[in-house]
């Protein structure tokens, strides 16, 4: 049975999955997520093998991910890529090796489920795109903000007119961000970046599935030493075409423990519409009326996992394609291009 690649062509090389994919993650740091969004749906996932290099951080993951007796654990990637009966897997690892696991898995005719950004330049995100399309395996950035249920909702407002034309929007990422000694976080040569790289990505990916692509970006960063090599803080602007004007307060340099993410507030011509943690408040024609939409688990992205497997065994392009993740890719480096030249850069 022919049938057509998530990049257009003809796939020759991967089988349509049968009704459950045997995925594996590859490092058990965020990698924890994707362990339980992977065993959270037994009907579509076989979770095989699980891999960090860690003796300390599997055994952490054996008991706070309570990992079934038919998941094997190991400390090389190379036994995952290599392993015939993985169809699928999910790469957590720090930002430096997202190309070279990411082009080998692809080689091995493995679909990919990356974590975000998708890498640290251009260049990199070329070579796992290419290397994704060459060997016809679905390649996704888990850039997981797109799936969640009230930020799923804020882009619903905003794209059917529900607050009129978007004039200003406002989104922050607030967080005590402090990395042991010797942690791959700490190295802007790791990372790629600081703040914005990490974490900021989100927000910038946000941002353009709910306005499209920015003609122009002036930003500000400050460092933390202590804290990290690159930008501990950053203050952006985007300018689009439309007018709107979006700024966005990147932030790692708390002290205190609270984490804030995921927040936004959008001013429209005939209202605005703000994230809370337990839903949106859409205010219409000035004050006229105040309108609450309650979620009760806002921040939940099972779809995520759920939008993976359909993707592979209809092959269709993800949402968070690798080029969408190249896009948002390449904001954050124009965002460091700014900082750099004191000045407002074209996008």
């Amino acid at each position: 049975m022919s049938s057509k690649s998530p990049t257009g062509g003809k796939d020759r090389t991967s089988p349509l999955p049968a009704s459950k994919l045997t995925v594996a993650v590859i490092g058990g740091g965020y990698g924890r997520f994707h362990i339980k969004g992977f065993l959270d749906d037994p009907e579509r996932f076989h979770l095989k093998l699980v891999c960090d290099q860690s003796p300390d951080a599997m055994e952490r993951l054996r008991k706070e991910c309570a990992l079934p007796a038919t998941c094997k654990v190991c400390s090389d990637y190379h036994e995952v890529l290599n392993d015939p009966e993985i169809d699928a897997v999910a790469i957590s690892l720090p930002h430096h090796l997202h190309a070279p696991v990411s082009v080998e898995a692809a080689r091995n005719k493995k679909h990919i489920l990356l974590d975000k950004p998708i890498a640290r330049t251009l260049a990199e995100a070329d070579q796992i795109i290419q290397a994704a399309r060459e060997n016809q395996v679905t390649l996704m950035i888990a850039h997981n903000q797109r799936f969640f249920p009230l930020l799923k909702k804020l882009r619903e407002q905003v794209t059917t007119g529900a607050i009129g034309k978007p004039i200003y929007a406002a989104t922050r990422h607030d967080q005590n961000f402090n990395p042991p000694a010797g942690a791959a976080w700490r190295s802007k040569q790791s990372v790629g970046g600081g703040c914005v790289m990490g974490s900021g990505v989100h927000n910038l990916d946000l941002m353009r599935w709910l306005f499209g692509e920015p003609v122009e970006v002036f930003a500000y960063g400050v460092k933390d030493p202590q804290r990290l090599e690159a930008e501990a803080a950053t203050s952006i602007s985007f300018r689009f075409e439309t007018g709107l004007v979006v700024n966005f307060t990147c932030n790692w340099a708390r002290h205190g423990a609270v984490v804030k993410c995921g927040e936004w507030e959008v001013f429209g011509t005939r209202g605005d519409i703000a994230t809370f943690n337990d839903g949106l408040s859409v205010g219409h024609e000035f004050g006229q009326s105040v309108e609450h939409i309650p979620f009760s688990d806002p921040w939940q992205h099972q779809e995520m996992y759920t939008h993976f497997f359909n993707c592979i065994a209809k092959r269709t392009a993800p949402l968070t394609s690798g080029p969408e993740g190249r896009a948002s890719l390449a904001l954050v480096l124009k965002v460091y291009e700014s900082i750099e030249l004191g000045r407002p850069v074209r996008c």
